[in-house]
């Protein structure tokens, strides 16, 4: 402990984010890295809270190249604050659909600084098509029209769909990133030796001794046994047809009364003829919250939201359903029963405010694993095999786990745990860079 009572590992996080502050202060654009679990998530917000306090930066666009990863972080997607619809069309499209919008034209002529989140899934198509956009509306040739650049993800997750990575493009030079990497495990404090482990998995360097490791997490679906209460660990696929279909035909199986709950919705804008399309607000809340749920006594499912976190229920916390009333659910956590209330939760920008009051949970037999890639998860069981069909994805399953022993694995095929090959010589650039 220091003289303030912090311990080293708190101490050099403020050493580190005091680094990042000064960096954004003085106008540098930054890359900040690290592997899954090491707090960068929770930087962001720390940093816009207090940036969003000075007047220099008094307009600040928080974004994500999802909207699971926006929700997270509390800001919206990227397309939807640039008004880049899909962007499948033509550059100039953008660029005069935006200079006809007033708002939309002035939300990229006032930007200070951009924030994008999940970075490794930002594509090198969408970032020419942000810098063509932020060159023709802000009138400058600098890189994005000189907006202030924040970009934050670890290349080694999921990559961009049908996309190079951005970094492959001659812009990304250009915007003459300041890298900054966190390398505390803080989502694995209780199994430092598993997150070693995933630093080689990360990279595709896993050894013998560790898939040796990993076998001993593998267990047949069929002789898992669970008592009735018990709770039981979220399955993982790669698509979302199989997540729903297993959700909705387990909860089938209990025999106990259904219940749904709904969602109430409101929707306010900030001022008269304020920009914006109630139902795209709608989907985007709709990513992240649901808009009903249907649980039985006996439901496997997972809390989406910071329920209340000095009792660890937070997003990501596993339990199962003891008894449904008619407006609250009573859940079994791993450390505790929880009397679950409907919650509000908001997504504003400048121009609009979308609020939902919902029972924060969904069921969790399974999940996707592009969903599980901003969580962190109590119980997993995955298949490291015919699942996988893309480099790093084994790794966004095997990082999604606090510990070991909160791992399970139907199928283990050591060639499914691959790092993109771009994306590794990526990493070790910034080591270099970093003197590391």
């Amino acid at each position: 402990m220091d003289e303030k009572g912090l311990s080293e590992e708190q101490t050099r996080a403020e050493q580190i984010y005091a680094e990042l502050l000064a960096k954004v202060l003085a106008g540098r654009n930054i890359f900040l890295t690290g592997p899954g679990g090491t707090g960068k998530s929770y930087l962001l917000k720390r940093l816009v809270r207090e940036l969003s306090m000075k007047p220099a930066f008094d307009c600040i666009a928080v974004t994500a190249t999802t909207g699971v990863a926006a929700l997270n972080i509390e800001g919206t997607t990227l397309h939807a604050w640039g008004g880049l619809e899909i962007g499948n069309r033509a550059y100039d499209y953008y660029v005069h659909k935006i200079e006809k919008n007033e708002i939309r034209r002035n939300l990229w002529r006032k930007c200070k600084l951009l924030i994008i989140d999940e970075v490794s899934m930002l594509g090198k198509k969408l970032f020419h098509l942000l810098d063509h956009v932020g060159k023709s509306i802000r009138m400058s040739n600098a890189p994005v029209g000189g907006v202030q650049l924040i970009f934050c993800g670890d290349m080694c997750q999921l990559p961009p769909v049908e996309d190079e990575y951005c970094f492959m493009s001659p812009l990304f030079t250009q915007c003459k990133f300041d890298f900054i990497r966190l390398t505390h495990p803080w989502r694995f404090v209780s199994d430092l030796k598993y997150f070693e482990l995933l630093l080689r998995v990360r990279l595709g360097e896993q050894t013998p001794e560790d898939i040796a490791l990993l076998e001993t997490r593998k267990c047949s679906l069929f002789k898992m046994s669970h008592e009735e209460g018990e709770i039981r660990p979220t399955r993982l696929f790669s698509r979302k047809m199989d997540v729903e279909g297993m959700n909705l035909e387990e909860l089938y199986k209990l025999p106990d009364e259904e219940h749904q709950y709904f969602a109430f919705d409101s929707f306010n804008r900030k001022y008269q003829n304020a920009p914006g399309e109630e139902e795209k607000y709608a989907q985007i809340m709709d990513s992240r919250y649901q808009r009903s749920i249907r649980l039985k006594k006996g439901a496997q499912v997972m809390l989406n939201y910071n329920l209340c976190p000095e009792k660890g229920l937070i997003n990501g916390s596993r339990g199962v359903v003891l008894e449904c009333h008619d407006s609250t659910v009573l859940v079994r956590f791993r450390h505790q029963d929880y009397l679950i209330l409907p919650i509000r939760v908001d997504y504003e920008d400048d121009h609009c405010k979308y609020s939902r009051v919902l029972i924060p949970l969904i069921l969790a037999w399974s999940m996707t694993i592009h969903k599980s890639q901003s969580a962190t998860l109590d119980l997993v069981i995955a298949d490291l095999g015919s699942s996988i069909f893309s480099k790093n994805m084994a790794y966004v399953v095997l990082s999604r786990c606090r510990s070991l022993d909160s791992l399970y694995l139907n199928n283990l095929m050591p060639e499914k745990i691959e790092c993109d090959p771009l994306a590794k010589e990526f990493e070790k650039e910034i080591e270099k860079k970093l003197g590391k």
